[in-house]
């Protein structure tokens, strides 16, 4: 498959992204491509304790010492945090070192946990200037909030993100059938057709009755407590009320949401939201029409309650 080429690919450079939102297996696609690699790896999975660029600096070298007990001898983690380009310097000559006695992976889970200006900086100064054999591969749910396009230009860098990741019709009867879940080529077809190819609502079909709830468009109730925890319950407020009021509409449009509720910055939402990649994608042919991932709206409307009548009928004056 697509997929498959693109993980081949992605061992020559010294970037590969996975930029999607929850339940898009990206985790799962790096233990798959670690495992397949020839060098060793670190797994690096962040979470919101590691913005603290010195932390940060301390588990990274630990997780390297596990492989290469000597490396950044010479370099002061306190030190390093506070001087981004000094430490991707002093950085540099360490990974030159392990490139010349095989190389190394290092995999940073759950980017989007931390927010660190310091640690953001060090990560550009040192991608690009990665020797041959040291690769970092970054996953998170929100794009890199720093400029990678050096990497991009000089052809090192792969990146997957929802199109890649979704599962296409092969892929689903794929799965369907390791899960020995047998059901017909029309169900499969409107399986993935209705769920978007969101693999995290795909792996939830542990039966046939499942997969023709699903094919048929209906509720799930652990798809539903899925994307409560894991989507929207990280949102700002205001980002949570923006989407559940709007979810009344089948068609996003800016002009139209700033009429619904009353506001004037829905332009800047809707393309924040398609920046995040929140299960919110534009229309073919359209720069300015959005609509949710089906799975995604029908959550939505079930936890606007009431709300939805009253909004329902101001989208009638509209």
């Amino acid at each position: 498959t697509g997929l498959t080429g693109a993980l081949q690919q992605a061992k020559a450079h010294r970037l590969f992204l996975l930029a999607a939102p929850a339940g898009y297996g990206k985790t799962v696609l790096i233990r798959q491509y670690l495992a397949g690699l020839d060098k060793p790896f670190v797994w690096y999975q962040l979470d919101r304790y590691d913005k603290d660029p010195v932390t940060f600096m301390e588990y990274l070298f630990a997780g390297i010492r596990l492989h290469f007990p000597d490396f950044g001898k010479n370099i002061d983690p306190k030190k390093a945090a506070a001087n981004p380009k000094l430490a991707a310097s002093a950085l540099a000559d360490s990974f030159s070192d392990i490139a010349n006695r095989g190389g190394l992976a290092l995999a940073l889970d759950d980017y989007h946990e931390i927010n660190s200006a310091q640690i953001d900086q060090l990560l550009q100064e040192i991608i690009p200037n990665l020797p041959l054999g040291i690769q970092i591969i970054i996953a998170g749910r929100l794009p890199l909030p720093f400029d990678i396009s050096p990497s991009i230009m000089a052809n090192e860098a792969t990146i997957l993100g929802v199109n890649e990741l979704r599962f296409n019709l092969e892929e689903t009867s794929s799965l369907l059938s390791q899960r020995r879940i047998k059901v017909s080529e029309k169900v499969i077809a409107e399986l993935t057709e209705k769920t978007g190819g969101w693999p995290a609502a795909l792996w939830f079909v542990n039966d046939p009755d499942t997969a023709n709830l699903l094919a048929e468009g209906g509720n799930h109730e652990t798809i539903h407590n899925y994307l409560a925890s894991e989507v929207f319950e990280f949102q700002p407020e205001k980002i949570r009320d923006f989407l559940l009021s709007t979810s009344v509409l089948e068609t996003l449009v800016p002009e139209i949401c700033d009429q619904l509720l009353n506001r004037k910055d829905s332009r800047w939402i809707l393309s924040f939201l398609e920046k995040q990649q929140l299960f919110l994608s534009r229309l073919s042919g359209s720069l300015t029409e959005y609509r949710y991932h089906q799975f995604f709206r029908k959550f939505l409307l079930e936890r606007l309650g009431e709300r939805r009548f009253q909004l329902l009928r101001r989208v009638g004056r509209l």
